[in-house]
Parts: C-alpha cells; structure tokens; sequence
C-alpha cells in the first residue's frame, strides 16, 4: 500500500545541488528521485584552507522539481566545527561512503581489488564496520585477541524485553 501511495504523489526530480565558499568531496551517492515521505542526506568532506578561517562559511543550494513547479532551497552553515561534537557526523559520513564503494564492488566493470582496499582503509580510519572488516575483541594487558566460544549471559530487565549481553 505505501508503494501505491508513493505512485500516486507527485514525486522529486532533476535533484541538483550547488556548493559555494567551499571545495568538497561527496560521500553519498547523488539522489535521483524522492518520493512523499521519504528523507535523503547528503553527506560530504569539506576540504581546503577556506576551512580553516576562523569566521569561513559555507553554503549549499539544492534545486529540484516537484510536479510542474520548480523549488531552490538554500543553507548557509559556519565550517568552524563545533566543540565537543564527537565523531557521529564523521562516521556516518564514512559509513555512507563505504556502502556506496560496496555497491560499485558488485558491478562488472569495476576495480574490486582497488574498491575493496578503499573499503578496508575507510573502515580502519573510521572505526565503521565493513563487508570486509569486522571488530575483534582485544585484551587490554596482552594486546592479543580474545579467542575462544561467546558466552551467553541473560540480564533480567524491568521491562518487557529482554537484553542478551555476549561475553568473550
């Protein structure tokens, strides 16, 4: 039923986007077509020594169709980082570009050898799981991975679900 409805609206088209004050590299893959409801993102590496001016800004303009009209929505956004912001926006960035060089690694014509080192470098540098990488359990004093089987311990929890905690 959602497919139905999804048809039935007008949907976004001829998705084009503008960058100003600001080189970058683009994560995500570009976004064709978007349909009522659904939400896109649009991830991108600012680069440059623009980026290191204390007061640079950027912005983005994103331009589409929706039925017969045409709409231009515009950011302005400051690339001074914000304190304390931790790494999520990084990483999520990273994890949309991993799992679009995973999909180029399923296409004929491309360099999998060359897509899947990308992928593997990305996913050390970021700490973001991969197709071809995997987070291993490390003991603090040796340095060594932990082998040997997982241990299954249930947590009684107050609510109606339960929490199954793995422990190596």
């Amino acid at each position: 039923m959602q497919s139905l409805r999804h048809t039935l609206q007008p949907a976004v088209i001829d998705i084009t986007e503008e960058w100003s004050g600001v080189s970058f590299t683009r994560l995500s893959p570009p976004i064709k077509t978007l349909f009522h409801g659904q939400i896109a993102l649009i991830y991108a590496q600012l680069n440059g020594e623009e980026c290191q001016k204390p007061d640079a800004k950027g912005k983005i303009s994103v331009r589409y169709r929706l039925g017969d009209q045409e709409v231009s929505n515009t950011v302005n956004f400051s690339l001074k980082p914000a304190e304390n912001s931790g790494l999520a926006i990084h990483r999520l960035g990273a994890r949309s570009l991993i799992r679009s060089l995973e999909r180029d690694e399923q296409d004929d014509g491309a360099d999998k050898k060359a897509l899947k080192a990308r992928v593997v470098e990305l996913s050390k540098q970021s700490g973001v799981s991969s197709s071809h990488t995997a987070f291993i359990a490390v003991h603090k004093g040796s340095g060594q991975a932990v082998k040997g089987p997982l241990v299954t311990r249930r947590i009684p929890t107050p609510s109606q679900y339960s929490v199954i905690l793995l422990h190596l």
